[in-house]
């Protein structure tokens, strides 16, 4: 029996696969195992290869390579595999010149109830899927060449998706550019809407709606997806998400993270749990179109509100009349009459009074508060500058009949994790700050702000999730493994020639992949990296002119943590630790950013001791183009009394600007941008950074909630 079994492994037939698309089409691609290539077929309408190898062992080294038609070849994998179970008489699903396909990825704990009882087969992190579209050629490049006419009729492509497990294919499929202003983009997302007549267990069948968003705001590719499984694990209900390879008539078009669209789809799978499959059953869904949703309440009529919400869909509002489209009066009562119960939802809004007694009762009957204030905490956390909070769009609410409650539904979230090119949050910014002062967000200001009660909810949310998720300990492990997985695959995707039409590329993707998760000087998020990256010691860091934290206080930024994070991109800050003029600086605390890094300089010339500045040497350790100031400093113009001016008038709190008095302690060239303890300038580059130091800030903070967790 063992001589039967070693013999059965010794000359097993192995069943070998590959996702490949050759260079050149008359090619093919074989695996060659032990020095002998074996050619291998494509499988029916997939670029999968295929072929079982008689007489060989789960053991044997093998590659693939592209050959022609003698076997020549013309490019091979530059590494050897290996089946991971040797028993196996089959490989997985491979992607030629890819090493690895399956990734470890830590599992997160469920930290509040909720979430999906279905996930789909399709949305695996553990590894990156193929998508290949086969549409006509023309109306491809006439949808690529002009994304942003809107109403471009969505061609009809046939479909395969590939992963390891899986191989399924599709026609009929809609296939067009998904987004707003990301249209604009060089690199713009996609969206795939399957036939609603796909049979009931097929792989689509409950989730037809298809993003696959581009990630071209985000140099880490990674924001999005963490995002998503941070509300996966927080019992939010919002889209799966997994990268896929997308190709197009055999042609690559990059990485993109596969999302489930907010359509009738998404909420029968998620909200109702798959009870409801008839559209008929389904409650209202309403999405916010415009730059600003705010959930302002104007007036009991539905014309009043324009165009900001869109009703995807609404109960008790049937089809169309026949002739509909031609009656704008019909058209305008049928508008009205979905808009109806959304009006109403915003006028209880309006008319709440912040000293309610029970506001939780009160709210719990309109709206799924817990979820809602999770949200909101999210938001918050990751400094999200798109979302409700801080822009007033990127959500839907749904009104689910069966409860008589409102779902917040969250979505868009390339700009978080401090991923924001105008307004970086100081890691430190209070979460009553997050909403821009003047901006309209009753939904926060009058649920979480104003009301004690529902407050002090909100605040038991955001140290249990700081405390139970989003922290370093439990982040950084995450976020390592979707690094080791994707690093190749946006390193291939920045490579990918898709238009020739020339779009904007996204101002804050100068930055690297490793410095956009990492923090500058490739640092690990640790305060303990970011210092040690930039100075190595308080001694260094004093040498350069910010010295230690009773140095750094008198220099208006207040802590040594502050002298870390000030090499990192806030221009107030930056300011403060002696820069000079804000107009010298460009995100790296150097002034003259170009030629100097990490040294605290404003200019490319050397200055003793430390720095100097466009004018004449100083003796001490600063200078800022101007006349001396008592404290070290010198500025533009007249002497400042502490330690800062910057070339203006004075402003309440040691500081200069150019124009209008400043109230605070902190100002800018125009008074224009915020102070950075408003959130209005970033404090760190990179996702970890600002993981540790907003998470710290948390803890410390609201440890009156500790026993609550």
């Amino acid at each position: 029996m063992g001589l039967l079994a070693l013999a059965s492994s010794v000359f097993a037939d192995v069943k070998y696969s590959v996702v490949a698309f050759p260079e050149n089409p008359a090619n093919q691609i074989a695996v060659v195992v032990n020095g002998k290539p074996h050619r291998l077929q494509t499988i029916e309408n997939t670029p999968v290869w295929s072929a079982t190898v008689p007489g060989v062992s789960g053991s044997d080294a093998y590659y693939y390579a592209e050959v022609d038609s003698a076997d020549k070849e013309i490019a091979r994998e530059k590494f050897e595999r290996r089946l991971s179970d040797v028993s196996k008489s089959a490989t997985p699903n491979e992607f030629f010149g890819r090493e690895q396909t399956f990734f470890p990825v830590p599992k997160l704990e469920q930290v509040f109830a909720g979430g999906r009882k279905n996930p789909s087969k399709i949305f695996d992190d553990t590894q990156i899927a193929t998508m290949h579209f086969q549409v006509d050629a023309a109306r491809f490049a006439t949808m690529m060449e002009n994304p942003h006419i809107k109403d471009l009729k969505a061609p009809k492509a046939s479909l395969a998706f590939i992963n390891a497990d899986i191989i399924y294919t599709a026609d009929d499929v809609k296939f067009s550019v998904s987004g707003n202003s990301s249209r604009m983009l060089e690199k713009v997302s996609l969206k795939a809407s399957f036939p609603k007549t796909l049979p009931e267990g097929d792989l689509f069948s409950d989730r037809r709606n298809i993003k696959l968003r581009a990630e071209a705001t985000d140099p880490s590719m990674m924001r999005e997806m963490l995002y998503s499984k941070c509300l996966e694990k927080l019992g939010v209900l919002a889209s799966e998400a997994s990268w896929v390879r997308v190709y197009v008539n055999n042609k690559p078009q990059g990485l993109y993270l596969m999302m489930q669209d907010i359509e009738d789809d998404f909420i029968m799978n998620t909200i109702h749990q798959g009870t409801i499959t008839n559209k008929t059953e389904l409650g209202s869904l309403y999405q916010m179109t415009q730059a600003e949703a705010p959930m302002a309440y104007i007036s009991d009529n539905a014309a009043d509100y324009g165009e900001i919400y869109d009703t995807k869909f609404s109960m008790n509002v049937g089809k169309k009349e026949p002739g509909g489209k031609k009656d704008p009066k019909k058209n305008a009562e049928r508008d009205a009459k979905k808009l109806e119960r959304w009006i109403t939802f915003m006028k209880d809004l309006h008319v709440f009074q912040s000293d309610n007694k029970d506001p939780v009762a009160y709210w719990s009957d309109k709206l799924e508060l817990q979820s809602y204030l999770v949200a909101m905490v999210m938001e918050y956390l990751t400094g999200a500058c798109d979302l409700f909070m801080r822009r007033g769009h990127n959500y839907a609410m749904y009104y689910n009949s069966k409860t008589s409650r409102y779902h917040f539904i969250p979505m868009d979230f390339d700009l978080t994790f401090n991923n924001c090119p105008k307004d970086r949050p100081n890691p430190e910014l209070s979460y009553e700050k997050w909403v821009p002062e003047g901006a309209v967000r009753p939904l926060v200001t009058k649920l979480i702000y104003n009301n004690e009660i529902i407050k002090k909810e909100f605040e038991k949310v955001l140290f249990t999730v700081t405390k139970k998720l989003f922290n370093p300990r439990i982040l950084f492990p995450l976020i390592d493994a979707y690094a080791q997985q994707i690093k190749a695959e946006v390193e291939w995707d920045s490579g990918v020639q898709r238009t020739t039409r020339t779009g904007v590329n996204f101002i804050e993707n100068t930055v690297s992949f490793d410095v956009s998760i990492n923090g500058p000087g490739n640092n690990k998020g640790s305060t303990k990296d970011v210092k040690e990256t930039n100075k190595g010691s308080s001694k260094d860091v004093k040498d350069t002119n910010t010295g230690s934290t009773k140095d750094v206080k008198d220099t208006n930024t207040g802590s040594t943590e502050d002298v870390n994070d000030t090499n990192t991109g806030s221009t107030e800050d930056i300011d403060d630790t002696n820069t000079g003029s804000t107009e010298d600086i460009d995100d790296t605390n150097t002034g003259s950013t170009e030629d100097v890094t990490d040294t605290n300089t404003s200019s490319t010339r050397r200055a003793k001791d430390a720095r100097k500045c466009k004018s004449k040497k100083t003796k001490g350790a600063d200078r800022c183009r101007g006349r001396k100031s008592k404290g070290g400093r010198k500025c533009r113009s007249k002497k400042a009394k502490d330690a800062d001016r910057c070339g203006g008038k004075k402003s309440k709190g040691g500081r200069k600007c150019r124009s209008k008095k400043a109230k605070g302690t902190d100002g800018c060239r125009t008074c224009k941008v915020k102070r950075a303890d408003e959130g209005s300038v970033g404090m760190v580059e990179g996702i970890k950074p600002f993981i540790e130091l907003r998470s710290k800030y948390i803890l410390e903070n609201f440890r009156k909630y500790e026993n609550a967790v």
